[in-house]
């Protein structure tokens, strides 16, 4: 299947700090940092990634603390959670375009691709989902195989 891979693109660090300022939060040094990680990645995070990336930026957090900012952020409707067949815990802006993920099987690595050409049967899988009486709130696709930087 040809599928066309797009650049997703997130709401700017700026903007959500201003938007959690707006609505009274308080910018911390870690919460600023962290915005700015998801704002530059292209991919979803897991804690240690996230980790790993505030340390490289001078941040020191310990990991309750990086759970917590996950949950507040996600509760702000700014990272949505993304639970993979790895059973890891990953993170990304909820601020970007509807996209599924490319999961290699042998690096890990997860890269976003919008599908359209899977979007109009999964739409129409949802509507016949609807006229049974269940509501969708949801719907998560993962493609898995071996990217090309493991072929």
């Amino acid at each position: 299947m040809q599928m066309s891979c797009i650049k997703l693109r997130s709401m700017s660090s700026a903007n959500a700090i201003a938007q959690l300022q707006n609505q009274g939060h308080r910018i911390t040094t870690a919460r600023r940092v962290l915005l700015e990680i998801f704002d530059a990645s292209r991919r979803p995070l897991n804690a240690q990634d996230i980790n790993q990336a505030l340390t490289r930026q001078g941040v020191k957090v310990n990991t309750s603390t990086i759970y917590r900012e996950l949950q507040f952020l996600q509760k702000q409707g700014l990272v949505n959670p993304l639970q993979l067949s790895t059973n890891q815990l990953y993170y990304e802006s909820a601020q970007l375009p509807h996209h599924h993920h490319l999961v290699c099987d042998s690096c890990g690595s997860i890269d976003p691709v919008e599908c359209h050409e899977v979007e109009s049967p999964l739409r129409r899988l949802e509507t016949r989902v609807n006229q049974t009486g269940f509501t969708i709130t949801n719907h998560t696709l993962e493609f898995y195989g071996t990217c090309a930087g493991c072929r």
